[in-house]
């Protein structure tokens, strides 16, 4: 059974995060370095990401992916909305 926000209570606690990242040291120390957090997938390119899509309440995006001679995302799929931060005033 789930939640109001389609979430399974008996799931592992901590926030959900996939990381999008060309670098393998970041992609496999993050969870090391922030233990509050969850890894449920972590990829070198936005096509993973995309192609896996992932249950994630958040999702650490490469700014300057390296060989790709673009930024990490073009556009940001129309579900993924950036949320203002705390004490932004919005």
């Amino acid at each position: 059974m789930r939640d109001r926000r389609g979430r399974d209570p008996g799931a592992q606690p901590g926030t959900r995060v996939a990381v999008v990242d060309d670098d393998t040291v970041i992609r496999e120390g993050l969870p090391h370095l922030l233990p509050g957090v969850r890894v449920v997938l972590a990829v070198s390119s936005v096509e993973e990401l995309l192609a896996a899509r992932p249950e994630t309440d958040a999702v650490l995006l490469d700014l300057v992916l390296t060989g790709t001679g673009r930024t990490g995302c073009g556009r940001a799929p129309p579900r993924w909305r950036r949320s203002p931060g705390p004490g932004t005033g919005r």
